[in-house]
């Protein structure tokens, strides 16, 4: 998952648990404020949570409080350019962005609701003890004073994002046919929409201005719902590889679009599940897992530069846009035949250019016997384009790109 902050000309926003932090990064890193969002008691101790939950469809973690209290991480509120939005267990209050001095407070304001915003609105989102909308209010952002808006919960609780005063959603009707449509809060209704035909999958987009979507026969359809222009319209070379697909990824940098396909191992070669990205959860590294066909397209023109099987991997995340390279890394408990014991540990990592696919980097047989611990730093030259990949006992350096 993505641990976010929020940033406002050199305004650092940053939530560390129950605390949240402004910084001045320009000012050597100067702390301009604290707040500590459990109101703790006299005695100083930490508050005491009894739950962790895992929220696949905001990608966030909900932390659940011995008292009831509900709190996601990452998720303080909208950074306005009038105020920063905290959400406590009592109150809902806005505080000037640089004293940290509070500007309004709200008392009528459930601690388990979503908060999200712009530069001049607040937009509330109450949710209910199974996770679901049940009610929606919409503030001013420099005063707390009430909008009155159409309730948007049935939109919030089919959405994919929402940003600022839209949200991004997808609707399936009851014959399966998908429709994909911007809903805004203010207006009150879709100012765009499509449908797609019955069994199109939305794929999970890692760039959270584009949208994307793939029919059963391959079509593929990539929006920048921004601007709301297509990025790419094509098709992918073999409708069978979205057979038993469980998940679509779509990921973009400058020059290339991508989607990536998951599938369950069906040739039962992971004992298990033991799947898992080999690098140490705590570095900070981000990755998804990839057992299926890798597309890369051309950003400009739409043309297909390249596709690949890649097989029981994880594809690192972080610094995506900027490497030159798509990095897998894995590790897994492998059977040396189809469900059938002995079985041993595995670990992989390879590297794919992306400007032509070919395979960059794969380790030696020796090398392989030294890659049994996990990766820990991924660092980048940007001006010579060397990639460094560092863990305890191996370093995967590249520095000359295929032809």
């Amino acid at each position: 998952m993505r641990f976010n902050y929020q940033s406002l000309g050199h305004l650092v926003v940053l939530q560390l648990g129950h605390m949240v932090v402004g910084i001045d990064p320009l000012g050597k890193g100067r702390k301009l404020w604290e707040k500590d969002l459990s109101a703790q008691t006299t005695t100083g101790a930490m508050p005491s949570y009894s739950n962790l939950e895992y929220d696949a469809k905001d990608n966030s973690i909900r932390v659940l409080y011995a008292d009831g209290w509900m709190q996601r991480l990452g998720a303080t509120g909208p950074l306005a350019a009038s105020v920063v939005c905290l959400q406590s267990r009592d109150t809902l209050t806005a505080i000037d962005p640089v004293t940290g001095k509070t500007r309004w407070m709200r008392t009528d304001v459930s601690p388990r609701s979503h908060l999200f915003g712009d530069d001049e609105h607040i937009y509330v989102v109450g949710m209910g003890n199974n996770n679901e909308p049940n009610g929606t209010r919409v503030f001013r952002a420099y005063d707390g004073v009430s909008v009155r808006v159409p309730d948007f919960s049935a939109a919030y609780a089919n959405r994919v994002r929402n940003w600022g005063r839209n949200i991004l959603v997808s609707d399936v009707a009851l014959n399966g046919e998908v429709t994909l449509r911007i809903y805004d809060i203010l207006a009150g209704k879709n100012v765009w929409q499509e449908k797609f035909k019955m069994g199109s999958k939305v794929l999970d987009s890692e760039d959270r201005r584009l949208a994307g979507i793939i029919t059963p026969d391959g079509d593929v359809r990539v929006i920048d719902v921004h601007t709301r222009k297509d990025v790419l319209k094509t098709k992918l070379e073999e409708k069978a590889h979205l057979d038993k697909a469980s998940n679509l990824y779509l990921l973009s940098d400058p020059d290339y679009v991508y989607v990536a396909i998951n599938k369950p191992d069906d040739k039962g070669q992971i004992y298990a599940n033991s799947l898992a990205a080999n690098f140490y959860y705590n570095s900070g590294l981000r990755s998804i897992p990839v057992n299926g066909v890798v597309y890369s397209w051309q950003r400009k023109t739409g043309d297909l530069q390249w596709w690949n099987a890649v097989e029981n991997q994880h594809l690192v995340l972080s610094q995506f846009e900027d490497l030159p390279v798509l990095l897998f890394t894995a590790r897994y408990q492998k059977m040396t035949m189809p469900n059938r014991w002995p079985i041993y540990q595995c670990y992989t990592v390879k590297a794919i250019a992306k400007h032509n696919g070919k395979l960059w980097y794969e380790p030696t047989p020796a090398e392989k016997t030294n890659a049994t611990s996990s990766f820990h730093t991924l660092t980048m030259d940007h001006r010579t384009g060397k990639v460094e990949f560092t863990g305890e006992q191996m370093k995967v350096t590249l520095t000359v790109e295929p032809k």
